[in-house]
């Protein structure tokens, strides 16, 4: 019973020593245990410093001025010329319509004569006992003849189209004629530089004959007797007949040379076989390579003889034998003859030197009488150039002519359009004229019904109206060729504007961007930015991709944004450079340095739908050593740069900001510093 008691006591004791032991290693080690699970944290303090901002904004570049063409009267397209992005200059054709006037003229003219219709026949109702039968017979014998006079200026062959036509061929036609006559001109002036390339080469070659002739007259007195000429020519054909051999023996190397090097190789074993011991070897000790060749030097041509002898006539040992010892032979006899003329001289360097003096004059003479010739041969056949452009000329003035004539014809059929059409006008003016005669005569002769009056004034009235309706028309008439009036490029072409189809009124038919007045881009920064920066700053542009074209931006203006005017403000920049309407922009600009009490990094500033934040390292002391506690304090962004950002708020300077975590943290959350593990 003892013993099992004393058992049991000894279990608990090692089961509490184990407890306590567990104890103390979680007191001591609790610290490092729970920052391993803490989230890893890197900070950095808030400072005080300068900030050199830079605003960036971004937008779509817009022309700075375009020119809308507009159409207040109905036509038909004839044709069109343009396209979206073509560029125009001012009186660059831009569309054609058709016909000479517009629908809404043509009703115009159309409701005035109804309205004298009208008139007339009130003025024949409302007549009293008067006779007016011979004034109603004229009215209606000049409206027959007005009607005529319509009908045959439909008739007339006349087109604005037409007359454009005919000028753009007389331009084209003189432009042809210019061309060709200022390849006239210069033909004329390679001419004159050929003439004077060949007198200057004539007077070479005069100059290069007197140096020949005096080569020869030196020559000829450098032997004896005065007989150099003869002798020169004698070693001329020797030196020419040498070089003919020496090339002829090069030759032959080159095709016999390894059958005459085996024909030489069996002459020797030849004379080896047949010639005398005492031949070979004058005495027993010279049994060496010196004594063989002073042999062979001796014998080797005759022992070579007698061997080929041996060989048949077509053998190739004895035809490359025969033919390089024959060249050999010829060139041995050729020089000895050179230097047999050479004695006749006494001084062979001399007779050289003279003789090369005599070549190098003769070679000089010889290319200047060949510059003289191709100067020649060129100026010929530029004269000949000049004749065939001359022909060219001529029949672009013949052409000219035909087309100055058909724009005279076209320019006279306008002009008589234009008087028939006056001739009109005069006539309808006339008529109209006889009308109200009529009408005042009827009225003094008695309307006596005041409402017939007052509808007649009415109709006088609107007549009025409608006459100056139709003036209006025919002032804003442009005719059947619509230019540009500015230089620019086609934006945009309305979908109405295809031939066939008819001009909307007073919309716009083309808009043509006018570049010259240049670009801008606008976006919209804050007001504390927009107070840091002054009209004429120098911006950055790009379009974001590498190798486009340099873009140069100005800050011209800064206004109030319109739908937020109090905290947003837009800035306006001027744009040159590689730039074009639509294309988005990206703007960089600095703003002015200023100093401020807190700036962080701007990895440290985080954003939530409260606003701006940064989270502080909060140290909190414990039992077991510090513990780190993200804090959310609220700040407002002043300014900011490439690394860094000027803030106010809850926050001073050396509080210890966060900048990266390892994990996503919240405030309030304890943390634990990258170096402090």
């Amino acid at each position: 019973m003892n013993e099992q008691n004393v058992k049991k006591r000894g279990w608990v004791k090692n089961a509490a020593i184990i407890f306590l032991a567990a104890m103390v290693v979680l007191t001591f080690f609790s610290n490092d245990i729970m920052n391993r699970s803490l989230p890893e944290v890197s900070a950095q303090y808030a400072t005080s410093g300068t900030i050199n901002a830079r605003i960036r904004g971004s937008g779509q570049v817009s022309a700075n001025s375009n020119y809308e063409v507009l159409f207040s009267q109905t036509r038909t397209v004839q044709e069109v010329r343009i396209r979206t992005g073509d560029v125009v200059s001012a009186g660059d054709i831009l569309f054609v319509l058709a016909g000479d006037s517009s629908e809404e003229l043509d009703k115009a003219q159309d409701d005035l004569y109804g309205l004298l219709l009208e008139l007339e026949t009130m003025l024949i109702e409302n007549s009293l006992d008067g006779d007016y039968a011979a004034e109603n017979r004229n009215i209606r014998l000049k409206r027959e003849d007005i009607a005529e006079a319509q009908e045959r200026l439909l008739e007339m062959p006349y087109s604005e189209a037409a007359i454009a036509a005919a000028e753009a061929v007389v331009e084209a036609a003189r432009a042809l004629v210019a061309i060709e006559q200022g390849r006239i001109d210069e033909a004329q002036v390679a001419i004159d530089v050929a003439v004077a390339a060949i007198v200057a080469a004539e007077v070479v070659a005069e100059s290069r004959q007197r140096a020949v002739t005096d080569a020869t007259r030196q020559l000829s007195h450098a032997a004896p007797g005065g007989d150099a000429v003869s002798l020169s020519r004698s070693l001329t054909e020797n030196a020419n007949a040498l070089r003919e051999k020496e090339d002829s023996l090069a030759f032959a190397k080159v095709r016999h040379g390894d059958d005459y090097d085996e024909f030489v190789h069996q002459a020797m074993l030849y004379a080896v076989q047949y010639a005398s011991p005492t031949t070979l070897y004058p005495s027993e000790t010279e049994e060496d390579e010196a004594a063989w060749k002073t042999f062979w030097d001796r014998h080797g041509t005759q022992f070579m003889a007698e061997f080929a002898e041996f060989l048949s006539p077509n053998h190739p040992y004895r035809v490359a034998y025969r033919t390089i010892t024959g060249l050999e032979g010829d060139i041995i006899d050729l020089r000895a003859a050179r230097n047999e003329l050479l004695g006749q001289f006494g001084n062979a360097g001399e007779y050289n030197r003279l003789q090369s003096q005599l070549e190098s004059a003769q070679a000089l003479y010889d290319a200047a009488q060949a510059a003289v010739g191709l100067a020649r041969t060129q100026r010929d056949n530029l004269i000949e150039e000049r004749a065939r452009i001359i022909g060219h000329r001529d029949a672009a003035n013949d052409r000219l002519g035909e087309a100055r004539t058909d724009l005279a014809d076209e320019i006279a059929h306008r002009t008589a359009w234009q008087g028939a059409n006056d001739t009109i006008r005069e006539m309808v003016r006339d008529l109209e004229g006889d009308i109200f005669r009529l009408s005042q005569q009827q009225r003094s002769d008695g309307i006596t019904t005041a409402l017939k009056a007052v509808a007649l004034r009415e109709l006088e009235n609107r007549i009025e109206r409608k006459r100056a309706e139709i003036t209006a028309l025919e002032s804003e008439d442009t005719g059947s060729i619509i230019t540009s009036p500015v230089y620019g490029v086609v934006k945009t072409i309305d979908n109405s504007l295809t031939p066939g189809n008819q001009t909307p009124r007073d919309v716009p038919l083309v808009i043509i961007e006018i570049t010259d007045r240049g670009y801008f881009v606008e976006f919209t920064v804050t007001a504390e930015q927009a107070r840091r920066v002054t009209v004429g700053d120098i911006a950055e542009a790009n379009v974001g991709w590498w190798g486009a074209e340099e873009i140069n931006a100005r800050l011209v203006a800064i206004r109030n944004h319109p739908q937020n005017p109090t905290t947003s403000r837009l800035l306006r920049f001027e744009l040159t450079g590689g730039v074009q309407s639509d294309m988005t922009v990206n703007i960089t600009l600095g703003q002015r340095s200023e100093n401020y009490e807190v700036i962080v990094p701007n990895a440290a500033i985080r954003q939530d739908s409260e606003g701006d934040f940064v989270l502080v390292v909060v140290a909190r002391p414990s039992p077991l050593g510090n513990r780190f506690i993200a804090t959310r304090v609220d700040v407002t962004v002043m300014a900011t740069d490439d690394t860094h950002s000027a803030v106010t708020g809850g926050i001073v300077g050396w509080d210890f900001v966060i900048t990266r975590s390892a994990s996503p943290i919240e405030p309030g959350m304890q943390v634990r510093l990258a170096d402090n593990p």
